[in-house]
């Protein structure tokens, strides 16, 4: 089998395969030699459109769901289709709006996701889609506790913003000063986990927000 590795794309396989990606994208039904031959300017038969398809299959760029089916694009099509677009050009008024959005302070990550997607949406007028780091890879930098009453907050930050929020019932012999003593040594231990005092992310998130960490549910108050 072919990979892309080993053999490249000639002209005419990679205008099968951007003729495939967009006719794929525009009707969500698997594309055939024929439909390809229609809506393409390359002057070919749908005989040479089958052989390039099939080429194009056997080095991975495209997909055969069934026999009796078209193809459809792989993860590596849509690939080579993104890679092969030509690169765009930010107005002067267009790199201002970048250059603002990202002087910006923003300290809270859902805040910073949202502003991206919808300046990407504003200078692409396309849908933007942003996605929050995974927690399984989200590493601990800050610790604190607060005290409410009888009861404890637990506030955990993440390396990427994130934060999360747990509340615990408080223990009657915990006074403030050692609440206040405790968070400070936590927080110092987060602040050296690199080792030899150097910064360094500390625990990842999730576990540390999994039983028995955090698995005080706060009781109702009469």
């Amino acid at each position: 089998m072919e990979t892309p590795e080993t053999s490249a794309l000639t002209e005419r396989k990679a205008a099968v395969l951007r003729a495939v990606v967009e006719e794929y994208v525009r009707t969500g039904e698997p594309v055939g030699s024929e439909k390809v031959a229609e809506n393409s300017t390359l002057g070919v038969s749908s005989a040479t459109i089958r052989n390039e398809l099939s080429a194009l299959e056997e080095m991975g760029y495209l997909g055969h769901p069934h026999t009796s089916a078209g193809r459809v694009p792989t993860d590596l099509g849509y690939r080579q289709f993104v890679n092969s677009l030509p690169p765009g050009k930010l107005r002067e008024t267009q790199k201002r709006e970048v250059a603002d959005f990202f002087s910006q302070a923003v300290i809270d990550l859902e805040e910073t996701l949202r502003g991206a997607t919808r300046l990407l949406s504003h200078l692409t007028t396309y849908a933007g889609l942003a996605t929050p780091p995974s927690m399984t890879e989200e590493r601990v930098v800050h610790v604190e506790f607060v005290s409410i009453g009888s009861a404890l907050l637990a506030l955990i930050v993440g390396q990427h913003g994130m934060v999360e929020k747990r509340a615990m019932d408080k223990p009657e012999s915990l006074d403030d000063e050692t609440l206040q003593d405790f968070s400070n040594v936590l927080g110092e231990s987060f602040r050296t986990a690199g080792g030899a005092g150097e910064p360094g992310p500390g625990p990842v998130l999730t576990p540390l927000l999994t039983p028995p960490f955090f698995d005080y549910p706060m009781k109702s108050t009469p």
